[in-house]
């Protein structure tokens, strides 16, 4: 007798519209400068001549996920303390050490959020056409899945609710709207299997589903 785990995650999610930066950054000969995937318009002023680096640009992508979110990107910018130059302002912020101190801390913030599967920030240059050089400084993100529906499928001899309680019993419940973690899944299928042997079913096998990572 078997009896399977499957959990769907939001497959659906927050599709994301070209940032507000995107009316700030330049356009130079050759092949268009893109963000995160888009193109984007030329820059609407110039550091002063004869400045150090400044930081240009700073985006955050989920160019590994279509650009789409599930968590809203408002919540991501909270965490991302550095802060890009404003050209239209004549506000050019410099490139230097505490940039970078920053940039390390926005990792962690933004790691330790548990939101994401992978993280990584990439910085490349543009060069103004007085020479200064602009860098453009992107947070990288993948997310993390999310539990949609938890549904136990194959033998109805036992009981939902009897599984439920005992998951509940030993602290292991899979929550709607929580991030799928791996790790949990494999103990639930676990319990739910052993819960199964101890109600008579020697044979039952328990195979953990998740239509959305396939």
């Amino acid at each position: 007798m078997q009896k399977s785990v499957r959990v769907l995650t939001v497959c659906a999610a927050l599709a994301v519209a070209a940032p507000g930066w995107a009316q700030q950054a330049p356009a130079v000969a050759g092949p268009p400068v893109t963000v995160c995937g888009t193109p984007v318009a030329s820059p609407v002023a110039q550091p002063p001549a004869g400045s150090g680096p400044v930081l240009y640009l700073v985006a955050p992508c989920w160019e590994a996920q279509g650009n789409q979110t599930l968590v809203e990107p408002a919540t991501y910018l909270y965490y991302i303390q550095l802060r890009g130059s404003q050209p239209t302002q004549g506000v050019w912020v410099p490139y230097n050490e505490q940039t970078e101190k920053t940039i390390r801390e926005d990792f962690l913030r933004l790691w330790n959020t548990n939101f994401l599967d992978n993280l990584s920030v990439s910085k490349r240059e543009y060069t103004f056409s007085n020479g200064v050089i602009g860098e453009i400084v992107t947070y990288d993100m993948e997310e993390r899945q999310r539990v949609k529906i938890v549904d136990y499928k194959g033998s109805k001899q036992i009981e939902e609710s009897k599984i439920d309680e005992k998951l509940k019993e030993l602290k292991l419940e899979i929550r709607t709207d929580s991030f799928i973690d791996t790790g949990l899944v494999r103990k639930v299928a676990n319990v739910v299997q052993d819960f199964m042997k101890d109600k008579g079913f020697q044979a039952a096998t328990v195979t953990p589903e998740s239509p959305c990572l396939s």
